[in-house]
């Protein structure tokens, strides 16, 4: 395609985030589509083994491009030695920088400080590599904290507030990142909620639907659970999807710049997701007013049988929130990439978690 660019040297990627699920996604589409690209990850010292043994499926020509460098994408200088970050800078040409709420540990009382160091660092790096292309700064459509209504891609900051002090560090980076746009090639994603993959059903084991998926599987079988009369919008995205999304517009032109929501254009409801996911673990659903059943977190009464039931939905809710998606509408029509519904995928992220349980 014309927007897409067509480089004659082998593009060398650093792909931050491993070993979580979103980044192993982006790694397996550049190693796919760029049979000589070469990619290095900054990997914790903590998780060098399980990123070699979830890379052990990569074939010998794919894993011979990767190679891992022990820091902490989320430290000072990347957690590097000087050499070995000035090594790094003088090479890539394109980053992708994926941050997880469990490899940023940050609360209430600190989110401040770790947004604009994460913010700072996006932005040494980003005028270190002098040959950089394009930054893509995973974000989350959480910034948008508490807001209720439409929100637009363009914005950030809007005096809202924010339950989770991760999605408060994001906004803070977000705006020291965006006062030096002007000098970065970034391109700033913002996914919604993320689920699973869609084509293998594989999910984090610390995200939201797979807990829930667990807790639903462990109750007795055939058991009836109550479903509220819920209708607040529910974003979901497989991570396959977004990291689709995100290769994409790293390789485009004219992606510099722009902060895009990568989001489902026809988002669900929470009762008819849990209504889903029953279906698929084999309980009977019964649908209830939200008000009998649970308070307005979802949370059932202490000691109450289906507490557990209750804590995991809750976790789904969120503010009554439109995502635009105008911008990344634009950039990807044409592209053939789109968001996979609910329904298509149900069945295959149970079974992941199933299987696990076995």
């Amino acid at each position: 395609m014309s927007e897409l660019e067509a480089s004659v040297a082998p593009a060398v990627y650093l792909v931050n985030g491993l070993p979580s699920l979103l980044a192993r996604r982006v790694l397996e589409q550049v190693l796919c589509f760029e049979p000589r690209a070469r990619v290095f990850a900054i990997v914790h010292a903590d998780d060098v083994d399980y990123t070699e043994r979830q890379l052990s499926h990569l074939d010998e020509s794919q894993r011979a491009r990767v190679e891992l460098l022990m820091g902490d994408a989320t430290a000072l200088d990347f957690g590097l030695s000087g050499a070995e970050y000035l090594a790094l800078a003088r090479e890539v040409n394109r980053v992708h920088h994926v941050l997880s709420a469990t490899a940023v540990y940050t609360d209430a009382s600190n989110a401040l400080s770790m947004g604009a160091a994460l913010g700072r660092e996006v932005v040494e790096f980003g005028r270190a590599a002098s040959r950089l292309r394009i930054f893509v700064l995973y974000s989350s459509a959480g910034v948008s904290g508490d807001r209720s209504g439409t929100v637009l891609e363009t914005e950030l900051l809007h005096e809202q507030s924010f339950s989770r002090p991760f999605e408060q560090a994001l906004a803070l980076m977000e705006r020291v990142v965006r006062r030096a746009s002007a000098e970065l090639p970034v391109v700033v994603v913002r996914p919604t909620t993320l689920t699973g993959d869609s084509q293998t059903g594989e999910c984090e084991r610390t995200g939201p639907l797979h807990r829930l998926v667990e807790t639903i599987l462990a109750l007795p079988a055939q058991q009836t659970l109550r479903v509220p009369r819920e209708r607040s919008p529910l974003h979901l995205v497989p991570v396959d999807y977004v990291a689709r999304v995100a290769y994409y517009l790293g390789r485009r032109t004219d992606s510099a710049g722009h902060t895009l929501h990568v989001s489902d254009a026809h988002p669900t409801s929470l009762a008819h997701v849990l209504t889903l996911i029953l279906d698929a673990c084999g309980h009977r659903p019964r649908e209830q007013a939200l008000g009998p059943m649970l308070n307005s977190r979802l949370q059932a009464p202490l000691g109450a049988p289906m507490a557990e039931w209750s804590r995991a939905a809750g976790a789904l809710v969120g503010p009554r929130v439109f995502y635009d998606t105008r911008h990344a509408d634009r950039m990807l029509s044409g592209s053939g990439i789109a968001c996979p519904p609910f329904e298509d995928y149900v069945d295959k992220l149970v079974n992941f978690v199933r299987g696990k349980r076995a």
